[in-house]
Parts: structure tokens; C-alpha cells; sequence
């Protein structure tokens, strides 16, 4: 038997050798290979450790602000400043700057979470029938942010193929007057030969035909009064919008953004996180930076405002998506349309409406923040407070006996 495998490789020489040299080169790539994967995985764990480091070393809250979790657990939780509001005093924040040792001391006082309103567009052109002359469509939405799903307030479109126009009466100007067929029983509510289409149903949902010594209920600059309406309430966030056209509708459904205001030391803060780092546009705040408060005199709404620069996330803090269910509402005679949005009672007659359910429309939420914080800016007229966070925890008790530390003999 060996002298045939000889026999084998003197008549195979060169068969033979070409096997050599591969067995070669395999076992010197393995043996590159695997002091590649330990160079790697000693260059990451090495990065890794030189990086661990958080932010601070010691954190300095008010009294009570820790959480039961915190605890028992002995940490901080991820989120332990979105519900904190308040803090230390100036002086107590002083004596913390001054204990030897403190390299740096960066005060974060939360204010209040700030709503930016603004309305993300959707396209409902596919769904529009082609051959009314006057028709509506109704838009059920649903928001999809973190882990749930939250139901919003109706939307509306109506769709005329009859010119909108603007037009002023007395003290009152609107754009969405629509020329048509007058009704007795609106008439009084028609403004130069014109139904306000959009008026009512978005400015007035009080319903009330008669307003004070019997006058007629017209349109007026005076708002309404909503004070006994709660802020939840999803009839305020439900709007009618209407367009002028052939086959092409877009609603704007209103969308309110929560942002964190937070007073900070901007040279503080970015000595500690690098905040300059971040700035994408503008610039970077600096201590001269201060409320610039406007009179009555110079500002042209008349009234004593207050300025406050501010680094805005160009991000909101809430990601998701809206997604509505589209229906095409049966309105009826389509030349009556005009005088019932026209009046005190378009609320009630847009919402009793039945409507047949002919698609889905959806848009990315971050669409609307970028366009509100440019033009708008941030009103901050008002803002909410939230509690601290609540956990309850969910697993199993552990069988007795488990998961203990191992005794050391003496």
C-alpha cells in the first residue's frame, strides 16, 4: 500500500505539489484570519473602555425627586429629568461649584413642556369622485408614536368646482366664500351674495342660530368662547378644509408637538456634552444671550411680549406616523351644500353625515415639525407640567432557592 501511494506521487508530481500549496495557504490565511479578529476585538473593547465615561459624575437633584426605582435598583433612571421640575437654589448651585474637585457644574432647571402646533398635509385626490360637482370626504386619523396608537379628531375636505373667493364685510373678512343657489332659511347669513363655506364648522361650533336681542348669529372677530371646552376635547382639533378645483384635494390634519423647555448655562453645558457640537444652523447660545422683552408701543399686535433665544432640536421628540381611514360622506344635494356649511349648524350637519369607506392615507409626524419651527417659531404662551414616571413591574417571582450568591468556605 505505501509503495503504491509512492508510486502515486512520483507518476502525480505536479498534482501533488499544487495540493501542498493549497493546504499552505489555507492554514497561513486561518492564522491571519483569527490575529485579525483579535486585533479588532482588542482595538473595539479598548475604545469601548476609554469611552465608558458618563457625562457626570455626580448628579445633585431636589429633595423627593427620587423615584422608588431608583431606590431599590441604586441607579438613575434614563429619564429622570422629564418629569423633575425645579431644583437647587442659586446659592446651593454656588457652593456645588466651588467644592474642590468640581471641574465643572452644569444647572438644568425644566420649565414645561411646550406644544408646537402645526398640520401635516395629505393627499386625498385618488378618492375624489370625478364627476360631482360638490362633494366631501371625511378622514379618520390615528397616531402611531413610541409603543401606541392614539385615535385623533376627525378631518374634513369639501371639494367644489365652483370658484372660492374672499371677500369683507363691515369689519369681517373671509376666503373661502362660494357663490350659490341662496336658501330662506340661511339667508340671513350670506355675506355679498355668498356662503362662508369654511367659517362655521371651523370658527363657530357653538351651533346657536341667535345671538343676543335675537340678531342673527353672523360672522364676527370676535372668537369663541371656549373656556368650558376641555383641551382634550377632540371636536376643537377637528377642521373642514375646503378647496376650489377639479380632482386635486389635500387635508391638513393638526398635529401638536411636545418639546421640553429647559433653562441651561450654555458654557457649562457645553463643556460637559459638547452642546456647540450639535448646532446644525444658527449658532450656538452664549451668556449674552437674554430675554428681549418688546412694548406695546413697537410690536404690532399691540401687546408687551417677551423674547427668549433658545437651541430648538431640529427633531421632534416625538417620531411616528399618521395613518386615517378615508371615507366619502353622502351629502345629499350637492347644490345645497354651500348654504349648510354656511350657517351655525354646519358642526352637527358635517358630523351626522354617513360616509363609505374608500381607502387609507398615511404621513411621517416629522413632517410638520420641520415646517412649523422655521416659519411659526415656538409659542410659549402656555406649557404643561407632567408627574414623575411610574413603573409596576410585570415578572415572575423567582422559585425559592435560585440566583443566589455563592458561599465562601472558611
Amino acid at each position: 500500500m505505501i509503495a503504491m501511494i509512492i508510486g502515486q506521487l512520483r507518476r502525480r508530481r505536479g498534482r501533488a505539489m499544487a495540493l501542498a500549496a493549497g493546504i499552505l495557504v489555507a492554514a497561513t490565511s486561518f492564522t491571519l484570519l483569527t490575529s485579525t479578529v483579535h486585533t479588532s476585538q482588542a482595538a473595539t473593547v479598548g475604545t469601548v473602555r476609554a469611552n465608558a465615561r458618563s457625562s457626570y459624575d455626580v448628579l445633585v437633584r431636589p429633595p423627593h425627586s427620587q423615584t422608588d426605582v431608583e431606590r431599590e435598583s441604586g441607579l438613575v433612571a434614563s429619564n429622570f429629568l422629564s418629569g423633575t421640575f425645579g431644583g437647587i437654589t442659586m446659592e446651593q448651585y454656588r457652593h456645588v461649584q466651588g467644592m474642590a474637585g468640581v471641574e465643572v457644574a452644569a444647572p438644568v432647571a425644566n420649565i414645561g413642556y411646550l406644544m408646537v402646533h402645526n398640520t401635516v398635509s395629505v393627499d386625498v385626490s385618488r378618492f375624489l369622485d370625478s364627476k360631482a360637482s360638490r362633494q366631501m370626504l371625511r378622514l379618520v386619523p390615528t397616531l402611531s408614536a413610541g409603543l401606541n396608537t392614539y385615535r385623533a379628531a376627525d378631518q374634513y375636505v369639501y371639494l367644489t368646482r365652483s370658484p372660492i373667493t374672499s371677500g369683507k364685510d363691515d369689519l369681517f373678512e373671509s376666503d373661502t366664500l362660494e357663490k350659490a343657489a341662496i336658501d330662506k332659511s340661511t339667508r340671513r347669513y350670506v355675506m355679498n351674495g355668498k356662503y362662508n363655506v369654511c367659517f362655521y364648522f371651523n370658527g363657530d361650533k357653538s351651533a346657536q342660530t341667535n345671538f343676543n336681542m335675537e340678531l342673527p348669529l353672523k360672522e364676527n372677530m370676535i372668537a369663541e368662547d371656549l373656556s368650558d371646552r376641555s383641551a382634550f376635547d377632540p371636536d376643537l382639533h377637528s377642521r373642514l378644509t375646503c378647496r376650489s378645483g377639479r380632482g386635486k384635494a389635500v387635508v391638513d390634519i393638526p398635529v401638536a408637538y411636545p418639546v421640553l423647555l429647559s433653562a441651561v448655562d450654555p458654557r457649562a453645558e457645553d463643556q460637559l456634552v459638547g452642546l456647540r457640537r450639535t448646532v446644525t444652523s444658527g449658532r450656538m447660545l452664549t451668556s449674552q444671550d437674554r430675554p428681549k422683552v418688546v412694548p406695546p408701543s413697537k410690536n404690532p399686535n399691540g401687546q408687551r411680549e417677551t423674547f427668549v433665544p433658545v437651541v430648538l432640536s431640529s427633531r421632534p421628540l416625538t417620531s411616528g406616523r399618521i395613518s386615517a381611514i378615508v371615507e366619502r360622506l353622502d351629502t345629499g344635494d350637492p347644490a345645497k351644500l354651500p348654504s349648510r356649511l354656511g350657517n351655525p349648524t354646519a358642526n352637527t350637519f358635517v358630523k351626522n353625515l354617513r360616509g363609505a369607506t374608500v381607502g387609507r392615507v398615511g404621513a411621517d409626524l416629522s413632517t410638520g415639525f420641520r415646517k412649523a419651527v422655521p416659519t411659526f417659531g415656538v409659542d410659549s404662551t402656555n406649557y404643561w407640567t407632567v408627574g414623575p414616571v411610574t413603573y409596576r413591574c410585570r415578572c415572575r417571582s423567582r422559585p425559592r432557592g435560585t440566583n443566589r450568591a455563592p458561599r465562601r468556605r472558611g
